[in-house]
């Protein structure tokens, strides 16, 4: 065994206040002493001392009592998202030789607000070597909704004891606080919008450009349904039945997704606002559609990668906890990439980005630029603007080849996308 001393469990000062009843034989016993000297009765000093000695002795106790807790605090899911429940498991344990007296417990933190999050403490046997840690302990439990996205601190937890008689009472706060991530809102985008079909187990992008001509095309049997100009004659004739071109699969498909993290790039950003508003709703959205759509791509089989124009760090798509921790605590930033809007959207690699997809609200001027001469290089690209009123800007991206879907801070996920499903199905891109 070690010979290093074990940290203490960290104690705060202890707030220690009279009842309402302890309040009152104070004043009964003020009202006793006038009384006595006003009537000369000695009885009623003796009486107004007992009831004055008695909330200051509780007082005293509640106070000065020795106590000491060990609180190990864990989460069930540790990332929540928005709109769900965590399960909050709590193991108090009293570390002090003596029985911890009888007392009540609260938990929880700021915007985590549950009734559950409290309740009664049982006396708990003195710590003692012979004794097992389950006997000087207690398992607590409670659950929490998840009001917005973003990392919090739940606890530390408080325990609040009273003398026998309720005179006076006293909080003290144990253990640490432990932080906890909500990630946005968990939406499944429905399978619509690009073309992607399954094959071999294995999600797979259709490129419909079929820009390599006959070689990138197979053929398959004729069904039902399949438009008449797809029906390649040459293969028909060969097979003695009717075949149609089918372009080819291509897995490992690359997508980048490129979200404006700027303050600048939001009208509705709020500097100074309540503690349970968001920064910004169009931003709140944003960051909600990006979770939604990076999942559905990742799960499609893409390569996935997302960048923000404010230079922030964001986990990679395929590691999911790393990646919504990373979109948690996400927020708007006053200074812009050290990297260009264009290289953004290209990104690092030599060959350019088969599928973009850029998420944005109030775009200024040198970002609008920045996209549009971005355009010629992307196979397929894809702007969600996102605007409670006229936007100029999705009409000057459209003009310059991006297909556009143009949304309400209020709009369903699910909708925005769907959106862009139905523009996409007049165009060979899609």
């Amino acid at each position: 065994m070690s010979g290093k001393p074990q940290p203490r469990p960290r104690r705060s000062g202890r707030k220690a206040c009279l009842s309402a009843r302890g309040w009152f034989f104070l004043v009964v016993a003020g009202i006793a002493g006038v009384l006595a000297y006003v009537v000369g009765r000695s009885e009623l000093l003796f009486i107004g001392c007992f009831l004055a000695g008695a909330p200051l002795s509780a007082w005293c106790v509640v106070r000065f009592r020795a106590l000491s807790f060990d609180v190990r605090r864990s989460f069930s899911p540790r990332i929540v998202t928005v709109g769900h429940s965590t399960l909050v498991t709590l193991v108090i344990r009293n570390t002090r030789l003596r029985p911890s007296p009888e007392a009540t417990w609260r938990d929880g933190s700021g915007l985590w607000a549950s009734d559950e999050a409290g309740g009664s403490l049982p006396m708990l046997p003195g710590a003692s070597p012979r004794l097992s840690d389950d006997r000087n302990s207690i398992q607590l439990s409670y659950e929490l909704s998840a009001p917005r996205r973003g990392r919090y601190d739940i606890g530390p937890c408080v325990v609040r004891l009273s003398d026998p008689f309720a005179l006076a009472a006293a909080e003290l706060e144990v253990g640490e606080a432990h932080p906890i991530i909500v990630a946005p809102e968990a939406v499944a985008l429905p399978d619509s919008g690009l073309a992607i079909a399954d094959a071999d187990g294995s999600a797979r992008l259709v490129n419909q450009r079929a820009t390599g001509g006959e070689h990138d095309i197979t053929t398959r049997t004729y069904r039902t349904g399949d438009a008449l100009r797809r029906v390649h004659w040459h293969a028909s004739a060969h097979h003695g039945s009717l075949m149609v071109r089918q372009e080819e699969q291509r897995s490992h498909a690359e997508a980048r997704i490129l979200i404006d993290t700027r303050r600048e790039g939001y009208s509705d950003f709020q500097a100074t606002r309540h503690s349970d508003d968001p920064e910004s709703t169009s931003f709140e959205w944003v960051v909600t559609f990006t979770a939604a759509l990076a999942a559905h791509l990742e799960r499609n089989g893409f390569q996935v990668a997302v960048a923000g124009t404010g230079g922030q760090s964001l986990g990679p798509v395929e590691h999911p906890a790393e990646f919504l921790e990373s979109l948690a605590t996400l927020t708007l930033t006053a200074k812009s990439s050290s990297v260009p809007v264009g290289e953004l959207v290209r990104g690092s690699g030599r060959r350019a980005p088969g599928s973009v997809f850029v998420v944005v609200s109030d775009v200024d001027e040198a970002t609008l630029g920045a996209l549009i001469s971005a355009r010629a290089t992307c196979a397929l690209a894809v702007a969600f603007v996102v605007t409670s009123g006229g936007n100029g800007a999705a009409e000057a991206l459209q003009r310059a080849g991006w297909t556009c879907v143009v949304v309400d801070p209020q709009d369903q996920v699910e909708d925005a996308w769907l959106a862009l499903g139905k523009q996409g199905s007049g165009h060979d891109t899609f």
